[in-house]
């Protein structure tokens, strides 16, 4: 655990420095930074005092010193998944799948922050968090832990979650023509799609169209969705950014 120090001592330049560590010399720089590998033992800690001797050019000293605790914290994350049915290798065949994740980390101290990295774009500083995964793929979840000394730990499940079902990267494309109310939609590219249904949010439904253009006539803010399906009529719906006509 590298411990960086901030020396910030003041007097008659120029000033000498000595640095000790548990009452051997350390260094003689104005800052010091130390690493310590400690044994590893999550139900302890080690103290280290840090000791710093200060001579200005007159020849007079001052001492100050610190304790530092050494703890080391163990990231360890348990889970738990409910969702559709799974195959037999325990994989989701459609999204939702909710997620409930509890953190059973080992530290002698207490842990004052959780980092919670879900792998489908969400973040989360709780100690115990649930999580909402709504569209298809293999992710990750990672946890990086800091105690109340400043040690941290941190772990990763790789792969951890598999969810099927039908795929797409829907986008939209708003032409600079008739003041922006021509629209192109695409669904980009997409996998196990049996079934589309867009909803263009001003009343319009389009069916089984992978690109089309569509005319907005009035001046608003649109939030338009496309819902797919694939052939075990798992189905997943996908947000678009909202389409704002200007009123020009």
């Amino acid at each position: 655990q590298p411990v960086p120090t901030a020396n910030s001592t003041t007097g008659l330049n120029p000033i000498t420095y000595e640095w000790f560590i548990d009452g051997s010399s350390a260094s003689t720089s104005p800052d010091f930074t130390n690493s310590f590998n400690e044994p590893g033992n999550t139900t302890d800690h080690t103290d280290h005092v840090y000791t710093l001797i200060a001579t200005d050019a007159n020849g007079c000293k001052d001492t100050l010193e610190q304790t530092v605790t050494i703890s080391t914290p163990v990231a360890i994350i348990d889970y738990s998944l409910d969702g559709a049915a799974t195959n037999a290798n325990g994989d989701f065949l459609c999204p939702p799948v909710f997620a409930t994740f509890t953190d059973n980390s080992l530290t002698y101290g207490t842990i004052t922050t959780f980092n919670w990295v879900f792998g489908d774009g969400k973040f989360s500083s709780l100690q115990n968090p649930s999580n909402t995964y709504v569209f298809p793929g293999t992710y990750s979840v990672s946890l990086t832990i800091t105690d109340q000394y400043g040690c941290t730990s941190d772990t990763t499940l790789a792969d951890y979650l598999t969810i099927f079902g039908p795929t797409a990267d829907p986008s939209w494309n708003q032409s600079a023509s008739l003041c922006g109310q021509d629209v192109s939609f695409d669904l980009g590219p997409n996998s196990n799609v049996t079934n589309i249904v867009w909803n263009l949010d001003d009343g319009t439904i389009v069916n089984d169209s992978i690109q089309f253009d569509h005319t907005y006539l009035d001046v608003n803010t649109f939030n338009p969705t496309v819902t797919i399906t694939d052939s075990n009529n798992c189905q997943v719906l996908y947000p678009l950014d909202p389409i704002t006509i200007p009123d020009n």
